[in-house]
């Protein structure tokens, strides 16, 4: 029961850091992503033990899908606003989906290059 506790509190402590971040700096990134960065960041240089907060964010994602529930009502309730918006919608989703796969394939090709280079030159030694 207190490593479900200490991990709702660890995971909604750093979302209200995260808030108090948007509120202060006015930043237009979600207040959730942000706080969620500053957990990764938290993990990643292990000041806090992963195990601390594995029990209760084992237990959102067992139950993820009742977070979509509203959603999904919202989106049935304004189904009307959806359809008049549909192209832009589409053009902007594909749009952005196509700058993604170019700079990954570019980055993916730097990243690529720069290690064969690496290779080449340890084989010389």
């Amino acid at each position: 029961m207190f490593t479900y506790i200490r991990s709702f509190l660890l995971i909604f402590l750093c979302l209200y850091i995260g808030k108090g971040i948007v509120w202060i700096t006015h930043i237009p990134i979600s207040a959730s992503i942000i706080g969620m960065l500053l957990l990764f960041i938290l993990l990643a240089l292990h000041l806090i033990p992963g195990a601390w907060i594995k029990d209760g964010s084992e237990l959102f994602i067992k139950h993820m899908t009742l977070f979509f529930v509203p959603v999904s009502v919202g989106l049935m309730d304004h189904f009307d606003i959806l359809q008049t918006q549909a192209a832009s919608l589409l053009v902007g989703t594909l749009g952005s989906s196509l700058i993604v796969f170019v700079v990954i394939g570019k980055l993916n090709q730097i990243l690529a290059t720069h290690y064969e280079k690496k290779q080449k030159d340890k084989e010389l030694l």
